[in-house]
């Protein structure tokens, strides 16, 4: 794990016990433990903050969802995964279930439970602040762990949420793809700006998002055809290459994505429909799980034979 200056603690606890009014400061636990959840101030001031900003919401621009969401239906169903609405749905949970697992509100109220906290920066959300060798590893490594979930019938919930943390390997990274390092679980990327990793659309952003996208095929297909052979993927190698093709000749009116995902995934699951598949989420199941993820993906990093070359 990642050692955090005591100076970063300080004003990141400073920053969250003004903006929650101190109500939900107590001792950190020395072992992992349920996760405390803010005082109900604290709870109705994000209610309402979350309100505004819904992630389940498909007009919402501050949580985007065509990654997680949107590409999840149109790669799965090009891969003809089953349960595809399922793990569709799952994937955005991370980010839609706002105060449990959600970065943002738990990079707040996390700093009085730092080991829940880091939990969901670090390897949920692939907020780990490695080089670019710890980046590779935890895209092969997630990309192996999401198809054997899958291949294994895991429950539903849980590949979804390693499908959500192998795309945020991909996106919460900062410069070129060849070279990107990940961003910190002390701030994530909330002071990237203009520089948004979660747009696709920005800078060169696509390019991350177009590997990912492939790994996620690999990962959800079992064809005994070989990559190359299967109709699928050469359709969504078809769709990158035209993704690249917009970028690369008109980056100032790029086209709408989630439209585009939408009409090429014509009877997916609507992400209104997600909010009843969430009450399958249970908080000690998922202690177990990310814990248990954390151990695994330090393992692969500290393992050199994990990294190979992104196809």
């Amino acid at each position: 794990m990642i050692n955090r200056p005591r100076l970063q603690f300080a004003i990141c606890a400073g920053i969250s016990s003004s903006l929650f009014l101190s109500g939900c400061a107590s001792t950190i636990d020395s072992t992992f433990s349920e996760p405390r959840v803010p005082t109900p101030i604290a709870e109705k001031l994000l209610t309402i903050w979350a309100s505004s900003k819904n992630p389940n919401s498909e007009k919402n621009k501050f949580f985007a969802v065509d990654g997680h969401f949107y590409t999840v239906a149109y790669v799965g169903n090009l891969a003809d995964a089953e349960r595809v609405n399922r793990l569709t749905c799952f994937a955005q949970s991370p980010d839609a279930m706002m105060l449990q697992y959600n970065a943002v509100p738990v990079a707040f109220w996390g700093v009085v439970n730092w080991q829940y906290r880091t939990l969901i920066m670090d390897t949920l959300h692939s907020l780990h602040g490695g080089d670019h060798a710890a980046v590779k590893a935890r895209r092969t490594e997630l990309e192996r762990l999401v198809r054997d979930s899958y291949l294994q019938n895991k429950p539903d919930w849980q590949t979804g949420f390693l499908i959500h943390s192998l795309g945020d390997s991909y996106a919460h990274v900062k410069g070129d793809f060849d070279t990107s390092t990940a961003y910190g679980p002390i701030a994530g990327h909330g002071f990237a700006f203009k520089h948004d990793p979660d747009d696709i659309y920005r800078d060169k952003n696509y390019e991350k998002y177009n590997a990912y996208t492939l790994a996620l095929y690999r990962a959800l297909s079992t064809s005994e055809k070989g990559l190359e052979e299967q109709t699928g993927y050469q359709t969504l190698k078809l769709f990158t290459a035209g993704l690249t093709s917009v970028m690369e000749s008109n980056k100032d009116h790029p086209e709408n994505l989630t439209a585009q995902l939408k009409i090429l995934t014509p009877n997916s699951v609507r992400i209104d429909d997600c909010e009843e598949m969430q009450s399958e989420i249970h908080a000690d199941e998922v202690k177990v799980f990310l814990k248990n993820l954390a151990i695994d993906l330090q393992k692969s990093n500290s393992d050199p034979s994990v990294v190979t070359a992104q196809k």
